[in-house]
């Protein structure tokens, strides 16, 4: 799978229901879903997350931060939870929201 489908479909699903805001634990379980894992280590701090998990998930943060859809926010002590940003709100509320993200992270993204 294409990161940028992979961060389209993560958008997508993980913002399905209205929230404007997705912590961590939430968006670990919408990864596994969409990568066919049970378990996930993503969004747990650097030392106890796979590398590869970790790595996973700040590509697809970095690509929708640059494509003005969403940004990470710290929250607590060491927490980081999703923000949807306006844009990302546009793309949520279309008839189509993971092909609106993947245009529009499409479209973002250096060649």
């Amino acid at each position: 799978m294409d990161k940028s489908d992979l961060a389209a479909g993560l958008l997508a699903r993980a913002f399905a229901s209205g929230e404007p805001m997705v912590h961590a634990s939430k968006m670990r379980h919408h990864l596994a879903d969409i990568a066919g894992r049970r378990r996930i280590g993503l969004l747990r701090s650097l030392s106890t997350g796979t590398v590869q998990d970790n790595v996973a998930l700040m590509e697809c943060a970095l690509l929708w931060e640059r494509a003005m859809l969403a940004a990470r926010m710290p929250v607590g002590e060491q927490g980081m939870a999703i923000l949807l940003l306006e844009r990302g709100h546009e793309v949520m509320a279309s008839a189509d929201p993971a092909a609106a993200a993947l245009a529009a992270l499409r479209t973002s993204v250096l060649a």
